[in-house]
């Protein structure tokens, strides 16, 4: 399997590129996570996932990205927050896209870090579609199978954890705690979220924005993350959104997995 990273690829590495080759483009965000969170932490886990999906998919490989902004308006109530609109998010989409196909590639997967970019991600592909059928297109946009797939790791743990952990809780500080090492995560030990899972939560998280549920950007409750449990929800992220792409696009699945 052939891995191109492109910011660090060589035009005729791109060029060499076989009739099987697939492009992935990760989307990150800009964004609050909390009081112990780096506001890049959903680019970071973007480009994590990519990487690993990229080690399980059985053909050369072009990584996008990951890029990163999206579309953080429910975040802006807190400060850091950087938010781009849908029509210069799709602006961004299409040049992507379009560089995969000057390049002959016509398998293109879509995958974010970011909850809040998955709706438009889904669209952008429905809307390109229509217009251009002969590229292979799909968007990775299960938000609540990404966020039960993290739970997987938790629950094998032994961990309880609110129904809600969506944002800067238990899930996304066990990943921060795996990538970015415990020198790259702030004192959480105190940190607690909103965790009253009220049945109206998720439309209040993305409609009225997250300060209207949580204080401190915190949705969920991290304090039980360990890194051993960020290296196991990576893993299980991966694992369901390569499975994804292997359906969507007709993509062999790699016997040996990511090193």
């Amino acid at each position: 399997m052939t891995l191109l990273s492109h910011p660090r690829a060589a035009w005729p590495d791109v060029d060499a590129l076989p009739p099987d080759a697939t492009a992935l483009i990760c989307i990150g965000a800009t964004e609050q996570h909390g009081p112990h969170l780096p506001v890049e932490m959903d680019t970071l886990i973007a480009g994590a996932v990519g990487r690993q999906v990229a080690a399980r998919l059985d053909v050369p490989v072009l990584l996008f990205g990951p890029f990163p902004l999206g579309l953080s308006q429910h975040h802006v109530g807190f400060p850091g927050t950087v938010t781009v609109s849908a029509e210069t998010l799709a602006s961004v989409v299409e040049s992507y896209v379009a560089t995969a196909e000057r390049a002959g590639i016509s398998r293109i997967g879509m995958l974010s870090g970011h909850g809040g970019n998955f709706e438009f991600l889904a669209d952008f592909c429905r809307r390109r579609l229509e217009v251009y059928p002969e590229t292979r297109l799909s968007a990775y946009s299960d938000l609540q199978g990404m966020i039960q797939a993290g739970r997987t790791a938790a629950d094998e743990a032994g961990v309880e954890w609110p129904p809600c952990d969506a944002h800067a809780g238990l899930l996304e500080t066990s990943l921060a705690l795996h990538i970015l090492g415990p020198g790259g995560v702030g004192d959480f030990s105190d940190v607690v979220g909103y965790t009253a899972a009220e049945p109206d939560w998720l439309d209040r998280f993305f409609t009225r924005g997250v300060a209207s549920l949580s204080n401190n950007g915190v949705v969920g409750d991290p304090r039980a993350a360990t890194a051993e449990m960020g290296r196991h929800i990576l893993a299980s992220l991966s694992d369901s959104v390569a499975a994804h792409f292997a359906q969507e696009l007709r993509i062999p699945l790699s016997q040996e997995g990511p090193s």
